[in-house]
């Protein structure tokens, strides 16, 4: 991959990391707001957006810790990657699968106790 192939291809990465939340509020707030409207954000427009809470903050900074000591201490073939420029190929963990059932298993048990007013409608 060449320089400037490298640079709009870290640039979109960027972009996607930064922008698909804003994106994300921005189709819901139009959804739950304007009536699934295509709207001109102004400034009652992002009113709509509440900051976060300490506990919520807490919460993501947990649910990212989760994420990095399954990632770290999860069993799972090694394999190489890609070569790099140089030459060498780094070595990764294919431990993704287990990660994500972990995950899904989490996430429904903190939810779990939640749906418990589902049964009795």
């Amino acid at each position: 991959m060449s320089t400037p192939e490298r640079v709009v291809f870290n640039l979109g990465f960027v972009g996607m990391i930064f922008g698909l939340p804003f994106l994300t509020w921005y189709f819901a707030i139009s959804f739950i707001h304007y009536d699934a409207g295509l709207v001109l954000p102004d400034a009652e427009f992002w009113s709509h957006i509440e900051p976060p809470s300490l506990v919520l903050v807490g919460f993501y900074l947990l649910w990212i810790a989760f994420q990095a000591g399954l990632a770290a201490r999860l069993p799972g073939r090694m394999t190489l990657g890609a070569p790099l420029p140089d030459g060498r190929r780094l070595e990764y963990r294919l431990n993704g699968l287990l990660a994500l059932a972990l995950t899904v298993g989490v996430a429904f048990g903190a939810v779990a106790p939640g749906l418990e007013h589902l049964r009795r409608s």
